[in-house]
């Protein structure tokens, strides 16, 4: 279950490759602004995110493909900025019809 206080880079990451990887982007009202917080204030790497229905394929440490089951579910990579706050950037995905 997604807890707001218990965010944290070691549950929000994958051993076998860097950065993070927030699934169910859009599935909580609280989980998209934390985990931007989260990687705004470096608490938490860059990574990427996915909201529900949408599958992220990766071959070692690179995304190879981006599903998703509706055109409405995406993926985004989550990025800091320079100065302050965070950039984010959809991945394209296939819908499979």
């Amino acid at each position: 279950m997604f807890a707001p206080g218990r965010a944290s880079s070691s549950r929000l990451q994958f051993a076998e490759r860097p950065g993070s990887f927030c699934p169910h982007y859009d599935s909580n009202v609280l989980r998209r602004p934390v985990c931007q917080k989260l990687v705004a204030s470096g608490e938490l790497p860059p990574g990427n995110t996915a909201d529900d229905g949408v599958a992220v394929r990766y071959r070692g440490t690179e995304i190879v493909e981006v599903v998703a089951d509706s055109p409405n579910t995406k993926a985004w990579r989550v990025e800091p900025r320079d100065n302050e706050g965070f950039d984010e950037s959809e991945i394209a995905a296939r819908f499979l019809s």
